[in-house]
């Protein structure tokens, strides 16, 4: 997905991605939506696993999980009259994302937690202490109805892998790519990250595969931007 040869890694990426938009444009034909925005539920889920500290992304020690809670009940206060109502899952798990992405009372998703443009972390393995993300793979699979709503990824939104790999989370489980919301290239603060950080950075007026090549292009090989808890870039 870059201007060198393609790895082999990104021939299997590019095969998948064939996949996931050919199904989630057989959903969009066969109506498999679920309930227009303001129809239906939000749903806020929340992740409280920290990052363990790396050397391979710039968010090293990530986002303190102290302020998710209490992010989750601001954005209930102000989001609940948009919607029929909202629930908040006070514990991600695969299972508790995968229902709700194929719920289709559920219009609308907001994630918060670590991760990236690609994945958010639910935790880590007791006895490897892998990390455990859920990405966009798994979010296809689940999303057996599209959602009419946005999914928001309240996560830093940094594209991890040089190689250009990284397709944000929620590509393949909305049926209008501008219903993606995230902060790409950006590593967002610990408290009450501001809302304007979050904005739609994809659109229907070319294929998915086309925007996240252009994506990949963009930032994959790019210094993430570090926004300050007054919601000023803050250097690097």
């Amino acid at each position: 997905m870059s201007s060198s040869p393609e790895t082999r890694s990104e021939r299997r990426l590019r095969r998948q991605l064939i996949v996931a938009a050919g199904e989630r444009q057989h959903k969009i034909d066969s109506d498999r939506l679920s309930l227009p925005s303001g129809d239906g539920l939000l749903s806020i889920i929340v992740s409280g696993q920290k990052k363990k500290r790396s050397i391979d992304t710039y968010d090293s020690k990530g986002r303190d999980p102290f302020y998710f809670r209490l992010e989750a009940e601001r954005l209930e206060a102000e989001r609940v009259a948009e919607h029929q109502d909202v629930v908040v899952r006070h514990r991600a798990t695969p299972d508790v994302l995968s229902a709700d992405l194929g719920n289709p009372e559920i219009t609308d998703i907001i994630l918060i937690g670590n991760g990236s443009i690609n994945s958010i972390l639910l935790g880590i393995t007791r006895f490897s202490g892998k990390e455990l993300y859920f990405n966009w793979r798994h979010a296809a699979r689940a999303a057996s109805t599209l959602k009419q709503g946005r999914i928001e990824q309240r996560m830093c939104g940094h594209f991890p892998f040089a190689s250009h790999r990284n397709v944000p989370l929620g590509t393949f489980a909305v049926s209008d790519l501008a219903n993606v919301v995230a902060a790409p290239s950006a590593v967002i603060p610990d408290h009450d990250p501001d809302d304007g950080l979050f904005q739609p950075f994809m659109d229907e007026s070319s294929g998915p595969f086309a925007q996240i090549q252009s994506l990949n292009n963009r930032y994959a090989d790019s210094v993430p931007v570090i926004v300050g808890d007054n919601g000023q870039l803050a250097g690097i």
